[in-house]
């Protein structure tokens, strides 16, 4: 049916989201878990075909840009995910820090500053086929639907190729600083984060993000009573099974450190 690519594309994209979340965010931003190394491959293998998400030295980049935003956010000329600084097209552009003008840029010095505790990907998958052919994933999605599907597979594809990317940037950085719920008066009064929703589904939790920078020391994002977070009951899972752990000393944000990075997230 011509419906079934676009529950597929839909199904790929949470999938996405669930890694993105667990992994990349909670896992090596954050520093609230540590992976057994076969979840830990299976993570950066979904980020990989799901997303295209594989750059040479992404952890400590991702990682540094994403501890940045939490102890500066919003805050003009320091903060790098920030839609009040930047244009919704700037923020889709160089995510891979690699134009000096860019929002998303940080250099590598900088990098190590804040991220002491991690080290890059650097095994024979990951040189030989995840950073050399980032796309490649996305392409079998693509050529998978279009055989399968037709024009609508081919279409829908075309979604998935675009869409991550894109997602990924507008879910995480632009629409929950622009919209949504504001509970709190931060008393950092540049944040300006919001919860989307308070039921974190499609989004795997990314949707109540005011909770998390609210409190950014907790792996569930959800709070209140009505609050549901599905990232951490996939967490959950992953513990009950064996594959994933809590780490004992997970990263906060430190807003009264230096502007250079070398004391936050300490």
């Amino acid at each position: 049916m011509w419906y079934e690519p676009i529950i597929i594309v839909f199904i790929q994209l949470h999938i996405a989201t669930a890694a993105y979340t667990l992994y990349a965010h909670r896992g090596m931003a954050h520093g609230h878990f540590n992976f057994h190394p076969i979840l830990a491959h299976i993570m950066r293998f979904t980020l990989w075909f799901t997303r295209a998400f594989a750059w040479k030295g992404w952890v400590r980049n991702f990682a540094a840009l994403h501890r940045k935003h939490h102890t500066y956010p919003d805050i003009k000329g320091v903060d790098p995910h920030s839609p009040y600084e930047y244009t919704f097209g700037q923020m889709f552009s160089n995510l891979k820090a690699e134009a000096y003008d860019g929002p998303h840029y940080i250099s590598t010095e900088e990098a190590h500053k804040w991220t002491p505790d991690l080290v890059d990907h650097d095994d024979w998958i990951e040189n030989k086929l995840y950073t050399r052919y980032p796309k490649l994933g996305l392409l079998i999605i693509w050529a998978t639907l279009t055989y399968f599907y037709g024009w609508a597979g081919f279409i829908t594809a075309g979604l998935a190729w675009y869409l991550p990317k894109h997602l990924g940037v507008f879910i995480g950085s632009w629409l929950p600083h622009k919209f949504g719920l504001k509970h709190f008066k931060n008393e950092e009064k540049d944040d300006r984060s919001r919860n989307v929703s308070p039921w974190g589904l499609w989004w795997a939790g990314e949707e109540i993000h005011e909770n998390h920078h609210k409190w950014p020391g907790s792996w569930n994002f959800a709070r209140r009573w009505y609050e549901f977070d599905i990232g951490y009951w996939y967490a959950r899972f992953f513990m009950l099974i064996g594959l994933m752990s809590i780490r004992n000393a997970p990263y906060r944000p430190d807003r009264s450190a230096n502007m250079g990075g070398d004391k936050a997230y300490q």
